[in-house]
């Protein structure tokens, strides 16, 4: 007999805190359970009309209906090269994880739409981003990755959990529900399959409705995946295994900015004081419950609002006439019965059940439910919606306000989708950037930036080529100019130089500010064109002076806001010279042109004067050339006649001899 493992205290931790996770939620969880079941149409017997599908249908695509644009630009738009090749590897990026043409993942679209239902119906949603890289071996023991990419995942609003906190930014640790088979236990953990398939079991009811509707009716284990912001780690853990993790703690897997590798979760409600979600229909609930039953009613009224009644059975024919088509005659049989001793015709002949007090009841029951339905919208935002529908008569002005004013409900919703859009942004773009190689961003991007070695060996030839006396080659010049990868992965990949330097936005989160710089600059423009023309004469005349002026254009400026960008090249501002007499420019032209002659004079005495120094020093070295082999023939002449006398001189001495 085998002793049973000790739990692991940091294991049995974890499983309380996800216990009281689950209990701080015990009351929403049942709440969005409901609605999930309502929205879905699982009751429509008791759910006559479903008001929360009409307006989730009506919101939905108010808040989301296109794939965003995403915008990366430098943050102050100042000379800066990196940021701006950096700008540009960031936006390609967003640009193809927005649209990877990867059937293997979901889309970006599909992913948002899916987060905002949950977000209208049970009251969160939450997507969680990805990476992912596959390796193959290139050798015995070295591996090299062949493909990366980063992906998103619609996480259900009841697999996920987190610890507490009174705001988003305080919440120490979330955790992410996985319901795993025996395959997938086979491929994510196999160290602990001995472990982990005796767990395995079908779903009761309860957790029945948060499992894949491709795993009901199959076993599964519950997999726990945590990510602790306080200490930096992930953990997977099974709260039926309280002795080990299922897997070693991962230190920091993304090294993403605020760890968690999602954002906040998006809610258009949020409780005060917590991070508890409040569902819409909460705050309309009693109306839409007011609405079944009117409508209830109304049904059962009208299936009471039927023809019925006695007749004469001493008439025959009559009850043929009921059944009849329209303008059909039918010949009449017992006439005299019908009209004769006083009868009285065919109204005394039929008595028919009244309906007129129905009919007035169903009246006033329509009429109720289109008042209840209208306090919905304005519950919900829906009557912004209607009344910020424009005609084509109507005004730009009345177009203009109404959508300033008319949908400012709604707005609010659209800002936080929008937000929530800029926020997945950032963070696809940081996963890619902190773990994507420079040979993947390179392939992705198609941006042809240098390697710090290919600039190493351009500078190394601009040096050679500057040794030859040879010109610069373009080619060089032009790859020295340009940032490298190194470079730009360095500022990448560090948070507050990122940060500072560059912004991520989304066009939904661009829309109003693009408006509001569009107008401006036409204000500014239109304001300059009108100083300018009424000051200006006022300068050029003297009446008014210059720096007078100056100041009145930059307190101009400053009213607006992209005016401060150039308020300094303002003040820069020269006055202008007073324009001048023609006939004294005429004769400083003269003036010039005569200073020009004579310096033109002096130039051709000189180039005289030094040809005729050139011609002199020639002539000179010439006689001095002249002088020097005159001396050295009056020399060698003059040995000549010395050894002819030596010569003469010993000829007696011989004969002697």
């Amino acid at each position: 007999m085998t002793d049973k493992p000790s739990e692991n205290p940091e294991v049995l931790t974890w499983i309380r805190e996800i216990h009281e996770a689950e209990k701080r939620e015990k009351a929403y969880r049942k709440e969005a359970a409901g609605l999930v079941k309502l929205y879905e149409g699982q009751d429509t017997a008791r759910d006559q009309f479903n008001i929360l599908y009409s307006n989730t249908e009506t919101l939905a695509p108010a808040l989301y209906n296109s794939t965003p644009r995403p915008t990366v630009k430098r943050r102050f738009n100042d000379a800066d090269p990196i940021a701006k090749a950096a700008s540009s590897v960031v936006q390609r990026l967003l640009q193809y994880h927005l649209d990877d043409g990867l059937s293997e993942y979901a889309s970006f679209d599909t992913l948002l739409e899916g987060a905002v239902l949950n977000a209208l119906v049970p009251a969160r949603g939450v997507l969680r981003w990805c990476y992912e890289a596959e390796t193959a071996e290139i050798a015995p023991g070295q591996e090299q990755v062949v493909k990366e990419t980063v992906y998103g995942k619609n996480v259900p609003w009841d697999h996920f959990v987190h610890g507490y906190g009174k705001n988003w930014e305080e919440v120490p640790w979330v955790g992410f529900l996985h319901f795993m088979t025996s395959e997938e236990i086979k491929k994510n953990f196999p160290e602990k399959v001995g472990i982990l398939e005796p767990k395995l079991q079908r779903l009761d009811e309860e957790r029945e409705r948060e499992a894949d509707p491709e795993l009901k009716g199959k076993k599964v284990v519950e997999i726990w995946e945590i990510w602790d912001k306080v200490t930096k780690t992930q953990y997977f853990l099974s709260t039926e295994i309280p002795e080990e993790f299922l897997r070693d703690p991962t230190p920091d897997p993304y090294g993403l900015t605020g760890f968690f590798p999602m954002p906040k979760p998006l809610m258009f409600f949020n409780n005060v004081g917590s991070c508890a979600p409040i569902p819409l229909y909460r705050m309309y609930k009693a109306q839409a419950e007011e609405l079944n039953v009117v409508t209830v009613r109304i049904q059962r009224i009208t299936k009471a609002l039927k023809v019925r009644g006695f007749y004469d059975s001493t008439i025959q024919g009559i009850e043929k006439l009921m059944d009849a088509d329209d303008n059909t005659l039918l010949p009449m049989e017992n006439a005299a019965a019908l009209y004769g001793n006083g009868a009285g015709g065919l109204e005394k002949a039929l008595l028919l059940i009244p309906i007129e007090k129905l009919v007035s009841v169903l009246q006033q029951l329509y009429t109720q439910r289109d008042q209840v339905k209208r306090t919905i919208y304005e519950i919900t935002g829906i009557a912004d919606i209607m009344r910020g529908v424009s005609q084509a008569s109507e005004t730009l002005g009345a177009q203009e306000l109404k959508n300033q004013w008319g949908t400012l409900r709604l707005k609010r919703f659209q800002r936080r989708t929008a937000l929530y859009v800029r926020e997945c942004l950032r963070m696809i773009a940081e996963l890619s950037v902190e773990n994507f190689s420079p040979q993947t961003l390179a392939a992705i991007t198609g941006l042809k930036f240098p390697t710090a070695a290919e600039k190493a060996q351009a500078q190394q030839l601009m040096a050679v080529m500057q040794q030859a006396g040879q010109q610069p080659d373009p080619a060089s010049m032009e790859l020295l100019q340009s940032p490298s990868w190194e470079e730009l992965i360095e500022l990448l990949q560090n948070d507050l130089a990122r940060s500072y330097r560059i912004d991520i936005e989304a066009n939904s989160t661009l829309d109003a500010e693009a408006t509001e710089d569009k107008q401006d600059v036409q204000e500014l423009l239109a304001g300059l064109g009108q100083f300018f023309q009424a000051v200006g004469p006022l300068v050029q005349s003297g009446t008014l002076p210059f720096d007078v002026a100056k100041g009145m254009l930059v307190a101009l400026t400053r009213r607006y806001r992209l005016g401060a960008e150039f308020e300094d090249e303002l003040a820069k501002m020269q006055a202008p010279q007073p324009p001048a007499d023609p006939k004294v420019e005429l004769e400083k032209l003269k003036l010039q042109a005569e200073q020009a002659k004579m310096e033109h004079e002096k130039q051709l005495q000189a180039m005289d004067m030094q040809l005729k120094q050139e011609e002199f020093a020639g002539k000179q070295a010439e006689l001095q050339q002249k002088a020097a082999f005159a001396a050295a023939k009056h020399t060698q002449d003059m040995q000549k006649l010395m050894l002819q006398a030596q010569l003469e001189a010993m000829k007696p001495e011989k004969e002697e001899a």
